[in-house]
């Protein structure tokens, strides 16, 4: 998945700006909605943990997972939890930014079409005050 989103990501793999409990919280998007990024522990990865973000509020339930690329990139698979299903459906690339005062300020999905479909674009969630 990784390979595919980052091809030109450098061998070793640069850190990222912020740790990822500096990266929950709420983030928001006129036409998507909210994503809510939480951290839970890693399933193959003792003592360590991953970003994740459910989206139940919508009608066809999803879930995010984040794995660390490099940089402030994130590859993130989209699961489909509609009725009790857990279903891998896409992956796609993520990036956070970070605002002048160097907190992070928005999360940037790229919704780009690897299936021959109609392409969503990138779409940025801001960053909602907790």
């Amino acid at each position: 998945m990784e390979q595919i989103l980052f091809p030109n990501r450098p061998e070793q793999r640069l850190p990222p700006t912020l740790p990822s409990t500096q990266l929950v919280g709420s983030y928001y998007n006129e036409g998507y909605g909210t994503v809510h990024f939480f951290t839970e522990p890693h399933p193959d990865k003792q003592g360590e943990t991953m970003l994740v973000a459910n989206r139940t509020e919508i009608l066809w339930a999803q879930q995010w997972r984040m794995q660390h690329a490099t940089g402030d990139y994130w590859a993130v698979q989209n699961k489909l939890l509609f009725c009790g299903m857990n279903i891998p459906l896409e992956f796609f690339a993520g990036e956070f930014k970070l605002g002048v005062d160097g907190k992070v300020a928005a999360f940037v999905a790229d919704f780009e079409s690897r299936s021959g479909q109609v392409s969503e674009g990138r779409v940025l969630f801001k960053k909602l005050e907790s």
